[in-house]
Formats: C-alpha cells, structure tokens, sequence
C-alpha cells in the first residue's frame, strides 16, 4: 500500500491529516499532525514520529508506502523514517483532513491524495514528488496499482472526484468561509477543513 499528498498546515495543532482503512486497532493508515509540529505516521491509536517538522504555511508532500511487515515515510521525495509494524489495514473509509471518526479537523490546505495497492519503490516516489504541486498523478509510471486519486479541485462532489477509481464521495464537516477560494500555488483551488 502507498498513501501521498501533498499538505500545507495553518497553524501548529493536534490534526489529522489523511487517513484510509478501518477503525479497529492497526486498521488505519494515515498522517497526523501534531501541536508541536511534528508529522507522524497514524495507525489507528498510535503513531511513529517521521522526524520531520512541517513548517506552517508551506506545501510539504508526504508519502507512507507499507509492504506488510515495514512502513517507511518519506518527505518532499527523501527517506523519513521507517518501523517494522503489523497492519491489518482495509480498504474500508478514506478520511481526508480528519480522524476515522470525523474528529481533529485539518485546518489547512490538502491536495492530490493518491492510494496506490502496492508499495511505491524510493525511485517512485521521488518522481511523484518530482511531478510538483501542479502535476497530475494520472501521469506517474505506475498507473497499473493506482487505486484512487483525488486532486483537489474545490468544494464540491466534483471537485475531490475519484480521477482514478469508482469511489464516491462525501463532504462533511466544511466551515463556512474555507469553501476553495485560490491560495498561491497549486494552479487548482484546494478545500479547507475536516473533509471526510
């Protein structure tokens, strides 16, 4: 399994970013954000340090390949981290910009969410980083296990359509005010807050 975005934080505090799978212990699979600025790898009630601070105010792409037995977390296209973990993940809910249940809204900005049914290769993963901001994962090598994509094109059922996939989606949790307005790059509009 591999899970990327690319992510741009508000503020300093304990939210979710993205998370896919279920909701029992070591289901999950995802990014947390926590209040001191670290970047964590979430599963389920736990989570393993990535080493990397996010800065606030600044895209950073995140990447958590899984192969069954080690995760490894990679930033802005190089190696983060990596722990031996069993995962019992699931294909169940994708969670954009909050927790399995809907808690810790993100406050930022989250885009180009992909989910890939294999583990991305380091080489791979440099050139989805590589692809930018701007690019359109549609054009990564390795089409053959991209499961789901989700570039962010504004608030609506159309704008975090499944590019890739059949999923549907469901907008919840948006805050009045953050409905896509442009920010700088990426050329297409993001979507603040709790995104489910």
């Amino acid at each position: 399994r591999t899970l990327s975005c690319w992510v741009n934080v508000d503020v300093n505090e304990s939210v979710h970013i993205v998370n896919w799978g279920g909701t029992g212990l070591n289901e999950s699979f995802g990014f947390f954000h926590y209040v001191n600025g670290s970047l964590y790898f979430y599963r389920h009630s736990s989570g393993t340090d990535t080493g990397h601070d996010m800065v606030v105010g600044a895209w950073t792409h995140i990447v958590a390949t899984y192969d069954g037995e080690t995760v490894k977390t990679y930033v802005n296209g190089g190696a983060e981290a990596i722990e031996e973990v069993e995962l019992a993940t699931t294909d169940s809910h994708l969670f954009i910009g909050a927790k399995m249940d809907g808690s810790n809204d993100f406050d930022g900005f989250i885009h180009q969410v992909a989910i890939w049914d294999a583990e991305l290769s380091a080489a791979e993963v440099t050139e989805l980083y590589n692809l930018g901001l701007s690019g359109d994962v549609l054009t990564h090598s390795n089409q053959s296990n991209l499961v789901s994509y989700f570039k962010n094109n504004g608030y609506s059922a159309d704008g975090w359509r499944d590019r890739k996939g059949s999923n549907t989606v469901t907008l919840t949790g948006f805050t009045s005010g953050h409905d896509g307005s442009p920010a700088g790059t990426p050329e297409s509009i993001v979507v603040r807050e709790g995104l489910n």
